[in-house]
C-alpha cells in the first residue's frame, strides 16, 4: 500500500538525517559548488500552506537564500532548515532541505524547482517519521542566464503578513545602482537602514502596507498585511 511505502521511506530518510546531524557545517564535504541557477526567493503558496502537512506549527512560507549549490530556508516561524541543490540545468534543479519543526521532530523538504524568467516553481514532498505532506511554492528570483544583472528583485515578495509592532528584514537584489527604501503609510511602519538589505518596524497598528524599493529606475514593492 502507498501509505506503508511512505512510512519506510520515511524511516529511512530519519535515518539518514541522524547520521547527517553528525556532520560538521565547516567540513570539506560541504564545500559549495558553482551550479547554474538561481533559486534565492520568498516560497509561498498562494492559496493556502507551503508544506500541506507538518508536525507542529504550519509551515506556510520559506525565504530560501543560496550559495552555490548549499541552500537555506528560514520559515514562517523562524526555524532553518539547510540542505543542497542536487542535479540542475538552466531552468530545472532538484533540492533537499533538512530541519526541525516546532515540535521537535526532523523533517526533509525534496522538491523540484523550475524556473522561468524571475518566477520560480517549486513543488515536491515532506517527510517525516510518521507522516508526509505535499509542498508547492513560488517565488521572485533573480532573472537566470546572462545578461540578467539589471533584473531587480525584493524578497520577500508578493503578499506577506506580519504582527503589529514586530520587525522583518527586506533584501534587494539586482537592479543597476543603489537601493532606494520606501513605504506608502509611515502611519504603519517604517524603514530602518540602507543598503541591499533593510530592517521593516512595523508600528503597533494594523493595515495594508506597501514596501518598495527602487534601482536604476526601476521598483518592486511588496504588500504586508499588518495584524
Amino acid at each position: 500500500m502507498k501509505t506503508r511505502a511512505w512510512v519506510r521511506r520515511a524511516a529511512a530518510i530519519a535515518m539518514a538525517m541522524a547520521l547527517a546531524v553528525g556532520c560538521e557545517i565547516g567540513s570539506p564535504e560541504d564545500v559549495s559548488r558553482e551550479v547554474g541557477i538561481l533559486l534565492a526567493g520568498f516560497y509561498a503558496n498562494p492559496g493556502g500552506r507551503l508544506v500541506s502537512q507538518n508536525s507542529g506549527a504550519p509551515i506556510k512560507t520559506m525565504n530560501i537564500l543560496q550559495n552555490g549549490d548549499r541552500i537555506e530556508g528560514v520559515d514562517n516561524n523562524g526555524l532553518v532548515f539547510r540542505g543542497r541543490i542536487g542535479s540542475a540545468t538552466g531552468s530545472r534543479a532538484t533540492i533537499t532541505l533538512e530541519g526541525r519543526t516546532t515540535a521537535g521532530h526532523a523533517g526533509v523538504l525534496q522538491a523540484t524547482v523550475d524556473v522561468s524568467g524571475s518566477t520560480a516553481t517549486m513543488r515536491g514532498t515532506w517527510i517525516e517519521a510518521t507522516l508526509y505532506g505535499t509542498v508547492y511554492g513560488q517565488a521572485t528570483v533573480p532573472t537566470n542566464g546572462g545578461g540578467g544583472g539589471g533584473n531587480l528583485v525584493i524578497n520577500p515578495s508578493g503578499v506577506i503578513t506580519v504582527a503589529r509592532g514586530s520587525s522583518t528584514s527586506f533584501t534587494a537584489s539586482g537592479g543597476t545602482g543603489s537601493y532606494s527604501w520606501s513605504v506608502t503609510v509611515p502611519t504603519l511602519g517604517a524603514i530602518n537602514g540602507s543598503g541591499s538589505t533593510v530592517i521593516y518596524v512595523a508600528a503597533n497598528v494594523t493595515g495594508t502596507q506597501t514596501v518598495r524599493v527602487t534601482s536604476g529606475g526601476t521598483t518592486r514593492s511588496t504588500t504586508v498585511i499588518q495584524q
